[in-house]
């Protein structure tokens, strides 16, 4: 469901970038899945947790792309 959104999100001109936060992605297996499935659109960072902390990472990241 998550790849498939992203995919939705992105069919535009140009693919946006997948920011990988959250609670969800300290799940290895579905982190995994999710960047083979999405490939070089997935940002994973790498000094955000990836539990509560990140999650507002990722609202400021979207907030981001919707401001240029």
């Amino acid at each position: 469901m998550l790849a498939h959104a992203a995919e939705v999100a992105g069919s535009g001109a140009a693919e946006l970038p997948v920011l990988l936060t959250g609670g969800v992605m300290q799940n290895r297996y579905l982190t995994s899945l999710l960047m083979e499935k999405l490939g070089s659109r997935c940002l994973l960072p790498r000094l955000i947790p990836p539990n509560d902390g990140g999650i507002a990472v990722g609202q400021v990241f979207q907030d981001g792309w919707r401001l240029d």
